[in-house]
């Protein structure tokens, strides 16, 4: 597989090998998927030997491992900002449903094409990857949901709604990163905070019927 132009290694001198090859494993395998992209792919556009690869990651699945990893730390570090920043609970659920668009924005600019999320790319027969994988949408499931929860209480409404929201959200937004990827467009995740905002609104106006929090969705 052919080294791609304006790669995410380019331009940064002074990178040890070790991390060159995490950051094309992480660009090759959010294009093509994880099954495409073989170690030689790897060490060819991270300008390695084969070698040394193996002396820094034991095999390609350790790689998919470090990559899942890597790409969380910074969307956790980003989402706990927005959750333990200014404004109302409210304001920080809208920015926390902002930064799916935000972040496809940014990852165009650096890779220049809209990936969606890196768990689309990855093979779920990795065991440890796919423990990794979910254990991360695990965290994010709490910090939204957190976000959510605050956000009812906050308006005086029972919080019993926050499981059924966050399940619902989270489904809108698999669905809104599939479309983007597919279609390489942001267009999909323009109105993702706007139809977050209206589902929990629905939610609230619902909050008169007692039966609503206990119906099997």
């Amino acid at each position: 597989m052919a080294s791609r132009a304006g790669k995410i290694t380019d331009g940064q001198p002074g990178i040890s090998t070790r991390e060159r090859l995490l950051r094309s494993a992480i660009s090759l395998i959010w294009r093509h998927g994880y099954n495409a992209v073989s170690v030689d792919a790897i060490c060819a556009d991270a300008g390695a030997h084969k070698g040394s690869f193996y002396h820094a990651y034991p095999s390609k699945a350790a790689i998919l491992s470090k990559a899942i990893d890597r790409i969380w730390e910074r969307d956790r570090a980003e989402l706990a900002a927005i959750a333990e920043g200014p404004g109302t609970a409210l304001q920080r659920l809208e920015r926390h449903m902002d930064w799916f668009l935000e972040n496809q924005q940014r990852l165009l600019s650096e890779q220049g094409y809209v990936p969606g999320h890196f768990h689309l790319a990855i093979d779920i027969q990795v065991p440890d990857a796919a423990r990794i994988a979910a254990a991360n949408r695990d965290e994010h499931h709490k910090l939204l949901q957190s976000a959510i929860r605050a956000s009812l209480l906050e308006e005086g409404a029972d919080d019993a709604f926050a499981d059924f929201l966050t399940m619902a959200i989270e489904r809108i937004i698999s669905g809104v990163m599939i479309e983007a990827r597919l279609g390489n467009s942001l267009a999909p995740l323009q109105d993702l905070t706007a139809l977050a905002m209206k589902l929990r609104q629905l939610a609230l106006s619902a909050k008169s019927d007692p039966s609503f929090a206990a119906r099997p969705f």
